[in-house]
């Protein structure tokens, strides 16, 4: 029994990889966001973590504008 769901699960994992899944999402992003909403909830913030990423994705183009027009 617990051979066949390593086999199931190496052939999941063989598809996900040829599907390019991994590809489409920005893990370190994520993490990286996950990890920035969960430690401001600690302190307190209020935001959900769809809004702390849009404003974190908002400020970071900012910034980066702001160096290419330098």
């Amino acid at each position: 029994m617990e051979q066949g769901i390593w086999q199931e699960i190496e052939q999941l994992y063989h598809k996900f990889q040829q599907l390019g899944i991994s590809e489409a999402v920005d893990y370190e992003k994520y993490y990286l966001y996950s990890l920035i909403v969960h430690s401001t909830a600690i302190e307190g913030s209020t935001l959900t973590e769809l809004e702390r990423s849009y404003s974190l994705t908002r400020e970071l183009r900012r910034k980066a504008n702001r160096l290419f027009t330098i």
